[in-house]
């Protein structure tokens, strides 16, 4: 029995706390334009965000599509007279300065750090990516890091996953795993080249039909006790 030598490693809900990054960047975003964000504005962005992003996944938009409709639906929705293209713009500025580690993920990084070479596979927007690793400080756990804008096609697709692997070290796939809390991104894109997964699932609730990881795990722990244990 050998240990995986090489991760793939998502980002956002797996090391770092999108959902309340999300919250905070539109918050602040729509005060700079004098509105108010209340709860009914930002779950329904977070429910229009999450549907793209999926939308995204499936091939049916493009990334600059995302990056507006998102918007654009939302202000409708909530009967808010505001440019969208202003909003998306400021939000963005904004996003790219959280840097929120869940808890737990710097410790979970510096234990994985020493047993494996880290690569972070993520989708989203460059710009805004960079940003945020920057402020989180965890550029120097990863050998790479592959963003879904700058590689040209995203999660799960699987050109984004060959990409990744034409660059890593490592070559033998037996010794390499994707771990991420999504079984339709990183679950559905690390099976499509024939890779070990970790569906990251803290809840113990997550399904999809057809996607099945060789893994669950609920915590960093069990995660490191996996990738340690092949």
């Amino acid at each position: 029995m050998t240990d995986y030598k090489t991760v793939l490693l998502d980002i956002d809900q797996t090391i770092l706390d999108f959902n309340t990054a999300e919250t905070v960047s539109l918050t602040e975003a729509l005060n700079s334009f004098g509105i108010k964000a209340d709860r009914t504005v930002i779950s329904t962005y977070h429910e229009i965000n999450d549907r793209l992003w999926k939308d995204f996944e499936l091939g049916t938009v493009t990334k600059d599509e995302l990056k507006i409709l998102r918007f654009e639906r939302t202000l409708k929705k909530c009967n808010i007279k505001l440019d969208a293209d202003k909003l998306q713009k400021k939000y963005t500025d904004c996003l790219s300065e959280q840097g929120i580690l869940l808890d737990g993920a710097r410790e979970f990084l510096d234990s994985l750090f020493l047993t494996a070479e880290l690569y972070a596979v993520t989708n989203g927007i460059s710009y805004v990516q960079k940003g945020r690793f920057a402020k989180a400080d965890i550029n120097k756990y990863f050998k790479g890091v592959f963003i879904s804008e700058d590689v040209g096609v995203g999660k799960p697709d699987k050109r984004y996953f060959e990409y990744v692997l034409s660059k890593v070290n490592e070559k033998d796939k037996s010794r390499i795993i994707v771990v991420g809390d999504s079984l339709t991104s990183d679950i559905k894109g690390g099976l499509s080249v024939g890779l070990d997964t970790i569906l990251y699932d803290v809840t113990k609730t997550k399904k999809a039909d057809g996607i099945i990881p060789k893994y669950v795990a609920s915590s960093y722990g069990e995660i490191l006790d996996i990738i340690k244990q092949k």
